[in-house]
């Protein structure tokens, strides 16, 4: 049986925290000029929030209602037109160990609680064809669990572990019924993973104990 690997995307294959608050300050500062703008760290809260809890957080206090939608809407397009020409930062060895997961027959797939378009943003930004699929929260409008299930059954997935770094990713792991290994190097903690990485490069390792324990078990 083919093992595959779902990743979460920030905190675990990039962080783009600095860009995206750069992206929704320049739109605050077009809705409400003055407002107080948000931080790396103002960013970083909102990580593993699905989009309606993120517009919400950070709307500016004051914004007319009739504003708010279309300040939100502004804000998440922004981020993606920003990253588009400003990427995200990857981890250390990532690219390599991707390929080396790759070459092995892992079949690698992201899920994330993000907006259409913002996956393809990272995408853009490392070599062509690692990844075989991506799902996120704008196109299931579920929760975390459901659209790593959903992805799965897409891609006909029967045996995956997500990698991801909050304990958010790790409940949804849980409810979807998957194996999940903490980035510690993210942005957030765990509580009981099956496995702990304080680096990219210990992915491999991970891996491989995996793959000969099921063929031990087979």
């Amino acid at each position: 049986m083919q093992l595959s690997l779902i990743f979460d995307l920030d905190g675990t294959l990039w962080d783009s925290s600095e860009q995206v608050a750069a992206a929704w300050n320049e739109v605050i500062q077009e809705y409400a000029k003055g407002a107080p703008l948000l931080t790396r760290d103002d960013v970083l809260a909102q990580m593993g929030l699905v989009m309606e809890d993120i517009g919400r957080n950070i709307t500016p206090k004051g914004l007319p209602k009739e504003k708010q939608s279309q300040f939100i809407f502004d804000a998440f397009a922004r981020e993606i037109d920003y990253l588009a020409l400003k990427p995200g930062k990857l981890f250390d060895d990532e690219i390599e160990v991707l390929k080396t997961l790759k070459k092995q027959g892992l079949r690698l797939f992201i899920v994330s609680n993000c907006q259409s378009g913002y996956i393809e943003t990272y995408l853009s930004a490392i070599p062509p064809h690692l990844f075989e699929g991506h799902l996120c929260y704008d196109d299931t409008k579920k929760p975390k669990s459901f659209t790593i299930r959903e992805l799965m059954r897409r891609h006909k997935v029967e045996q995956a572990m997500y990698v991801g770094d909050t304990a958010t990713d790790e409940q949804a792991c849980v409810e979807a019924g998957i194996p999940f290994i903490h980035a510690s190097y993210g942005f957030g903690k765990a509580v009981a993973p099956m496995a702990t990485i304080q680096r990219f490069k210990e992915l491999e390792e991970v891996v491989k104990k995996q793959l000969q324990d099921t063929q031990v078990l087979h």
